[in-house]
């Protein structure tokens, strides 16, 4: 209004303003994140590995307005703890020698630990030796004797007298061994044997004598002496030590 009424005058009869519309451009959205999500699950159990976490954009940029700073996802290291290492055996060594050299023996063998257990790793199953049979050729075994036998009974009961005993191969020799040195029976003298007795004996008889006559009746004599004499409970001699006969006839005694 550039003159009010004044003095009586009439007021404007129109309004002081108008409104008129009008159209312009939308105005600029700038970009927003949301938040950011957890971080998720390491990439590996142990040793180094990665975690990431994501965020998404909450408002997206609109008619001109500014990009969202940044990026979507962030990374970080995880799990610097080592992973467990497992124990590992190296290779059997080659097969030893047989243990003997004949009959029944033994083969031998062993390994080392290549790689040793850390971190709670496992240990190595099994053991570190390996044993086998073997079989050689048959040992040579010697001839082995038995006890000796008691003695037996004597070949006498007074006087000297002999008794063995015996003994038995209970091993025979083989496959070259020693053959058994000595005698399977032992014989040998009797020992504390009483005297046997001693019967007498008569020695034989000598000649006749002559006749005691030269004419007539008249005898002769012959005689005998002891060859043995009894002892040790033995039988005295029978008969006499003279004998007598009418010169032509019999003996007078009985001859023993």
């Amino acid at each position: 209004m550039s003159t009010p009424a004044q003095y009586g005058g009439r007021d404007c009869a129109e309004e002081s303003y108008q409104k008129k519309y009008c159209t312009s451009d939308i105005c600029p959205v700038d970009c927003q994140w949301a938040d950011w999500q957890d971080w998720r699950g390491c990439s590996t159990t142990c040793a180094n590995g990665t975690s990431y976490r994501m965020r998404l954009v909450q408002t997206p940029m609109l008619h001109g307005g500014r990009e969202c700073a940044g990026g979507s996802q962030q990374n970080r290291a995880c799990n610097a703890a080592f992973c467990p290492i497992h124990c590992q055996w190296d290779e059997w060594t080659q097969w030893s020698q047989c243990s003997t050299t004949c009959g029944d023996g033994s083969l031998s063998r062993s390994r080392e630990i290549k790689v040793h257990p850390l971190y709670g790793g496992n240990a190595c199953n099994g053991t570190s030796t390996d044993t086998t049979s073997c079989d050689q050729a048959g040992c040579p075994v010697q001839c082995q004797w038995s006890e000796w036998s008691a003695y037996g009974s004597c070949t006498s009961s007074c006087g000297t007298g002999q008794h063995s005993r015996t003994r038995e191969k209970t091993v025979l020799a083989q496959n070259g061994g020693a053959d058994c040195t000595g005698d399977g029976k032992e014989t040998e003298a009797c020992p504390d044997l009483p005297a046997c007795p001693v019967d007498c004996e008569w020695d034989d008889w000598s000649q006749w004598e002559s006749c005691s006559t030269t004419c007539g009746k008249g005898s002769m004599k012959r005689s005998r002496i002891r060859k043995v004499y009894e002892k040790d409970g033995g039988h005295t001699c029978y008969g006499y030590e003279d004998d007598e006969k009418a010169a032509g006839g019999p003996p007078l005694y009985i001859i023993q």
